[in-house]
């Protein structure tokens, strides 16, 4: 699933940002990645590859290099290899998913680009405080925040009449009984 997305989201924001009638403008183009392991960077760069020889979505003369690092558990060290490895080699837009046991690292990658007005499109983060546009000026998701499918449970639990729900202890968890209580109030 995540390689679908990763994907369609290369094709279409590529094309988006490719589509610029003539003038000055750059023939080459470096999309940044920002994801958890080596499958994940082997399809992007093959996606990018590919954009360079189909001429539906980029046009003749452009070329399209993926940059991509691994992201780290420790959020301070991805925003460093960020700077290092991505912003220095002036990428358009930056492609970030999650480290499996953290969820601070895409959070750093979205201050470090939005500083530079960098868009961020995130493939698996449902933090909602992504949603904060005064924060995360320039962060796209693919996949909604975990407080819109609280909304959903809490419609079906009310569409069905039920009283008693059973849950596991996890982070979402929080999220939907926040949601839950302010809906009964």
């Amino acid at each position: 699933m995540e390689r679908k997305v990763l994907s369609l989201l290369c094709l279409f924001f590529i094309n988006v940002s490719a589509q610029r009638p003539g003038g000055d403008y750059p023939s080459f183009f470096n999309i940044g990645g920002v994801l958890s392991n080596n499958d994940s960077e082997t399809h992007f760069s093959l996606v990018i590859a590919h954009l360079n020889f189909d001429q539906t979505y980029v046009p003749r003369g452009v070329t399209y290099y993926d940059k991509t690092i691994r992201i780290d558990k420790n959020p301070i060290k991805t925003a460093l290899d960020v700077c290092k490895h991505l912003i220095s080699r002036r990428v358009y837009a930056v492609v970030v998913s999650h480290e499996p046991t953290g969820d601070l690292s895409p959070a750093a990658v979205s201050y470090t680009n939005g500083f530079y007005q960098i868009p961020i499109i995130g493939i698996s983060s449902r933090d909602a405080a992504f949603s904060d546009k005064n924060i995360h000026v320039s962060f796209l998701r693919t996949v909604p925040p975990f407080y819109h499918q609280a909304d959903v449970w809490l419609e079906m639990l009310s569409h069905f009449g039920y009283t008693k729900v059973c849950t596991n202890a996890n982070t979402s968890l929080l999220i939907f009984y926040n949601s839950f209580q302010n809906r009964e109030s």
